[in-house]
């Protein structure tokens, strides 16, 4: 399932030449300010070799910069990051609806709960031995 959500998302980023995963690790640096390449990963659950080779390309793009730091490498967008970001909204929208519309409310709800699950796991252990 996991691949055919993500290419939904790849076939609707692809105009922008921006994949699911680099649109994931500019949304946690918009949102967090100048971070480190270890927090980025530890925000979206990526493997460090797939983050080193992302923040590569993206900034070899010009979307973000990365820079010396007191405590290692630091990771900051660009303008030119914030406008492709604002962009491509509008294909991150369109692959969201293309979801919902297929899942339908049921299916978006199981994956709620589903997720809800992963995040906390042991709660419902914890609770039943109570």
């Amino acid at each position: 399932m996991n691949r055919i959500v993500n290419s939904i998302y790849d076939e609707a980023l692809a105009p922008f030449n921006l994949t699911l995963s680099q649109l994931n690790v500019l949304t946690v640096i918009i949102q967090a300010g100048p971070i480190s390449p270890a927090r980025i990963g530890k925000a979206i659950h990526l493997e460090r070799s797939t983050l080193s080779r992302n923040l590569k390309l993206m900034e070899e793009a010009g979307w973000i910069r990365i820079s010396a730091a007191d405590r290692g490498l630091e990771v900051e967008i660009t303008r030119s990051g914030e406008n492709l970001y604002d962009r491509c909204m509008v294909g991150w929208k369109k692959a969201q609806k293309t979801i919902h519309k297929a899942l339908e409310q049921d299916g978006i709800e199981a994956i709620r709960v589903l997720f809800s699950k992963l995040i906390s796991p042991g709660k419902e252990d914890d609770d039943a031995g109570s």
